[in-house]
């Protein structure tokens, strides 16, 4: 068995709610369907603090109650095979090899969920479990939003995509004023 920590920054009205009813899968634009968190690490709560500041930037909680920031930490749990590392040098060589064999242009970058998701569908198919969780390194928000992480310094983080919420346990909620002070 295998257990991860991630960081998930929302609004309190919409951490109230995941509370309540637990997470919900939704579309995300980088790999597809999922619920996505910062892996634990010294930086994840930054991340997670930043991707909330740029969803409330965007307008993703004009119609939330309480806009404030919320960060849930969660303890995510799966079996071996129900994980995926999109990260190691092994997979991302299969990656590419599944996506030559079925002639996908490797170079389009608004293909990587499609790809991900089929390659991950004949993952399932031999390994007789679906897979539950991907890790993959994801551009963080941006400087305006996160300015104690430097992508061109540190690389991209690790963020763990959750694609079904049965291997989701939250541990805490921490909420934070109106400025998002720490």
């Amino acid at each position: 068995m295998l257990i991860f920590f991630g960081f998930h920054g929302t609004s309190n009205t919409r951490a109230q709610k995941i509370k309540e009813t637990n997470f919900k899968i939704q579309h995300g634009i980088a790999l597809g369907n999922g619920v996505y968190f910062w892996h634990k690490s010294s930086f994840s709560l930054d991340l997670a603090i930043g991707w909330y500041k740029y969803r409330n930037e965007k307008g993703s909680y004009n119609s939330d109650d309480d806009k404030n920031c919320a960060i849930i930490l969660v303890r995510i749990k799966v079996g071996e095979l129900e994980f995926l590392d999109l990260e190691t040098d092994i997979v991302k060589e299969q990656l590419r090899d599944f996506a030559l064999k079925n002639n996908i242009n490797i170079h389009e970058k608004w293909k990587l969920a499609v790809i991900i998701k089929r390659f991950r569908k004949e993952l399932e198919d031999i390994r007789g479990v679906d897979i539950k969780v991907l890790n993959r390194k994801l551009p963080p928000p941006g400087p305006l939003y996160c300015p104690k992480y430097s992508y061109s310094l540190l690389g991209w983080p690790d963020c763990l995509i959750c694609l079904t919420t049965d291997c989701i346990q939250i541990e805490d909620i921490i909420k934070y004023g109106e400025n998002h002070d720490k």
